[in-house]
């Protein structure tokens, strides 16, 4: 009990997640939405959870990990653009229709 831990090796495997997961869920990104954007928002404020966790700042933990949810949510939620694929879809079967 009371082992001395340089906090620097857990922070460098804490750093490799957040990129980690940044990487992974910006693969579900849909076409319209930039993946500069979201990683230039998700990987810095990660890096601040990472660091709350390390220093036991809790509040700090519990406000970055709600805004890293938001913008999660903001980023990966589905706003219709499968909807105006289909009526795309459907124009342009229309046209092609009446081309022919």
């Amino acid at each position: 009990m009371g082992y001395q831990i340089d906090l620097i090796i857990p922070a460098m495997l804490m750093g490799g997640s957040v990129v980690g997961l940044a990487f992974q869920l910006g693969e579900k990104l849909d076409h319209g939405k930039s993946l500069i954007l979201w990683k230039t928002l998700f990987i810095p404020t990660g890096f601040v959870l990472a660091y709350s966790i390390l220093f036991k700042e809790w509040l700090v933990f519990f406000v970055i990990l709600v805004f890293l949810l938001v913008i999660t949510y903001l980023f990966l939620s589905k706003d219709g653009s499968k909807k105006l694929d289909k009526e795309k879809i459907e124009e342009l079967k229309n046209k092609m229709d009446k081309c022919c």
